[in-house]
């Protein structure tokens, strides 16, 4: 079958009068036998943020009986976007 996969990079520079006081943690998501994944990871180095992001299906049809496992992966999946990066004004 087909595949698909979005892989996202981005790179934020924060003024000198703002710091990060929580960045997200890194995560890895998928489900039981890896056709759907996503992998999520950041740091700060020199006043930039970096977010690195790979979101990946790795086939075209599901079964109905995949449902539940599809349901449960996309409810974790946008749990952990949800989560916000916490920045602080000097």
């Amino acid at each position: 079958g087909a595949s698909s996969a979005t892989v996202l990079h981005i790179e934020i520079a924060l003024q000198n009068t703002i710091n990060v006081e929580e960045l997200m943690k890194p995560t890895y998501i998928r489900n039981e036998d890896s056709t759907i994944k996503f992998l999520y990871k950041n740091n700060i180095n020199n006043d930039i943020i970096y977010i690195d992001s790979d979101f990946s299906i790795n086939k075209s049809i599901f079964d109905k009986d995949e449902y539940e496992v599809l349901k449960t992966f996309f409810s974790n999946l946008y749990g952990f976007i949800g989560k916000p990066i916490i920045l602080k004004r000097n």
